[in-house]
């Protein structure tokens, strides 16, 4: 729909694997486990470069705190266009 918002909440990581700790002492494994199982690579910059190839526009990134703190960005989608669409946001780079 034209002019929809979208509203991405992801987790702030000060160092890779940071927000498994909680779940793996949980689960009793070893703590070495954690970079291999969580893998988070999304920043709000990241979410900016993606959005390039799209005809969505940064309303705000935004910090919020619930469990955790997390990052909020919202978008808004701009007219339609037949060449750009949310289908090319489908993975993050590395």
């Amino acid at each position: 729909r034209p002019k929809a918002k979208i509203f991405i909440i992801y987790p702030i990581e000060l160092f890779r694997g940071m927000t498994c700790i909680p779940d793996v002492l949980f689960s009793g494994q070893k703590l070495s486990l954690i970079k291999k199982i969580h893998v988070h690579k999304l920043t709000p910059n990241k979410v900016e470069n993606l959005m390039k190839e799209t005809d969505l526009k940064l309303v705000k990134h935004k910090i919020i705190f619930a469990i955790q703190p997390m990052f909020m960005t919202v978008m808004k989608k701009q007219a339609e266009t037949k060449n750009k669409t949310l289908n090319s946001i489908s993975t993050v780079e590395s």
